[in-house]
């Protein structure tokens, strides 16, 4: 049984540049063709590999990582997993008595792997914190490509190039792997570009799941990451509720999905508490309710 498995779009690695400077703004717009910069914009590999090129010119080499928000908050909750200390007992209250735990989460990806380098870095990269990639074949093309330029100053932090794979994620998944997966989970999290990019299949496995909670897997919860502003928008949170036992979004994307200013107070009174809801806001200090 897994603790958790999360459902993300195809493999994503991130190439970080750092400390690039804010006068190279403009030579950088000029390269994608564009008026100015935005945090984030599609790019083809053309274009991306001028912009790549144009950092290592300067001299900046970039560090490589696993990409995508959900698979880092996998990676992420891997990591901690590994750290876990319980509690010390009341009757003696210092760090030096806590008890590593012995029972690490068991973590699971649904996703697919460009049969490339930056996938094999990917791929080797969660296995070496513990995750599970079952069901995460690799696939015929290149993985996903994102160049993060992290700008010293000014008031854009970071320009985002990003370069998609051609594969789907979901793509001949057959109806018992995908119920097999449902039926040995605890958590389900759905990223929520994947309600847009494969919308027939993820709503065939939200069926699925909900199916399983139903009737096989009465523990199973079910979660879904907001994912950006834009994707918030496109949902109607009476359907979310409804569908769904766990929401993960910053303020900004909570504000987009209910289409206006709300706080983290009217949030908890939103959350329906017969069916035990947990809404998640990431800010500095990550809050829980």
């Amino acid at each position: 049984m897994f603790d958790v498995i999360a459902v993300t779009e195809p493999a994503l690695i991130d190439a970080v540049f750092e400390g690039i400077a804010p006068e190279n703004q403009p030579d950088l717009a000029a390269l994608i063709n564009a008026p100015h910069l935005r945090e984030w914009q599609l790019v083809d590999a053309a274009t991306q590999q001028r912009v790549i090129k144009y950092c290592e010119k300067m001299g900046h080499r970039p560090q490589f990582a696993a990409g995508e928000q959900l698979t880092n908050t996998l990676y992420n909750l891997a990591v901690v997993a590994q750290q876990a200390v319980t509690l010390p007992p009341l009757s003696s209250p210092s760090p030096e008595n806590a008890i590593a735990s012995d029972k690490p989460l068991y973590l699971g990806l649904v996703s697919k792997i460009g049969y490339d380098a930056h996938g094999k870095h990917y791929a080797q990269q969660l296995h070496n914190v513990g995750i599970d990639l079952s069901y995460t074949p690799f696939a015929a093309g290149d993985t996903g490509l994102c160049a993060s330029l992290q700008f010293s100053e000014g008031p854009l932090p970071k320009a985002m190039f990003t370069r998609l794979s051609s594969f789907q994620t979901l793509q001949h998944r057959s109806i018992q792997q995908l119920e097999a997966i449902c039926a040995h989970t605890r958590y389900l999290l759905i990223e929520g570009y994947l309600m847009g990019s494969e919308s027939n299949a993820t709503h065939q496995v939200l069926q699925i799941a909900r199916y399983a909670q139903s009737h096989h897997n009465p523990q199973l919860r079910i979660g879904l990451t907001l994912s950006a502003q834009k994707v918030a928008n496109a949902f109607d949170w009476a359907w979310v509720r409804d569908h769904f036992d766990l929401i993960a979004a910053n303020e900004e994307e909570y504000n987009a999905l209910l289409s206006r200013q709300v706080s983290f107070d009217e949030l908890h009174d939103l959350i329906d508490p017969q069916r035990k809801k947990y809404s998640f806001i990431h800010k500095e200090n990550t809050e829980l309710s």
